[in-house]
């Protein structure tokens, strides 16, 4: 399938609220970004061994929350954006839903996500927070999952940071009261892209596209 075909395919299936994460083959000269792809999975390898679903759905490597009519909450380098999504040869994509896939958000709701996404707009990338998983990933035994070393503020965020800050956003003011919070009690300064594709609150639509 044509990358073209493929957007087209994605946008048909996407509804606002839910989760786009990506699994992308950097080429041979992007060796620092192959050396991130690489710990991001071997982090996420070993957070989910023996609880995914599926075997390699630990392989993802970014996050975008999809906020309707096209357009996307990317938090990337060097800054965060609303953007269009850009469909790679090199990438294979998975959509993951809030709870199932007849779930959708009512419009006043995601009002709400697009607000908390706007916050994030021109926000730096937070490179401090792929230190930390590699330092994590080093020292398992020694590094307390809620840890921070490398925090460059709390106005940084990764992209499934991003995603999760959004989506909690919506949960505190619409849904904690009535519906599980998004990724149970997962801490937000440390969630990967995995979560979305292996946790209980969200459902993989589709993958592999």
């Amino acid at each position: 399938m044509r990358p073209e075909e493929r957007k087209e395919r994605l946008l048909e299936l996407l509804r606002p609220g839910d989760v786009l994460n990506s699994d992308s083959k950097p080429r041979w000269w992007e060796f620092w970004l192959a050396v991130v792809y690489a710990e991001i999975r071997r982090y996420q390898k070993r957070k989910w061994k023996g609880r995914s679903p599926q075997k390699r759905r630990w392989r993802d490597v970014h996050s975008m929350l999809y906020l309707g009519d096209g357009k996307f909450l990317s938090v990337t380098v060097p800054r965060s954006v609303i953007c269009e999504l850009e469909v790679s040869e090199r990438t294979k994509y998975r959509i993951c839903r809030y709870q199932s896939e007849d779930w959708n958000f009512k419009e006043e709701e995601m009002l709400i996500l697009r607000e908390a996404a706007q916050v994030l707009v021109g926000r730096g990338y937070d490179y401090g927070q792929l230190l930390d998983i590699l330092l994590k990933q080093l020292f398992p035994t020694f590094v307390k999952e809620k840890l921070s070393i490398f925090d460059f503020g709390r106005k940084r965020k990764v992209c499934s940071v991003g995603v999760h800050f959004c989506l909690l956003a919506w949960w505190y003011k619409f849904a904690r009261e009535t519906q599980p919070r998004p990724l149970g009690k997962q801490y937000l300064e440390i969630t990967c892209p995995a979560d979305f594709a292996n946790h209980e609150t969200f459902k993989v639509v589709i993958e592999d596209i």
